[in-house]
């Protein structure tokens, strides 16, 4: 997993905002969108908490309020 710094981040949303805005053909042109097509999901790791996490994403919902 990659971990971005906060400049990173608030650069990638300030890019999606933009790409939002003039729509994403225009900003393709103008080469403010980065290509990640052959980039597979990164998978997520929770580190001490794997297990937790795991419990929890293996455990079905119960309707337990009515």
């Amino acid at each position: 997993m990659q971990t971005n710094s906060r400049r990173e981040f608030l650069q990638q949303v300030g890019r999606g905002m933009l790409v939002a805005g003039v729509g994403y053909t225009s900003a393709f042109d103008l080469g403010l969108t980065s290509a990640l097509a052959d980039e597979g999901p990164a998978a997520l790791t929770f580190g001490a908490r794997e297990p937790l996490v795991r419990l929890l994403q293996d455990t079905a919902p119960t309707s337990c309020c009515r």
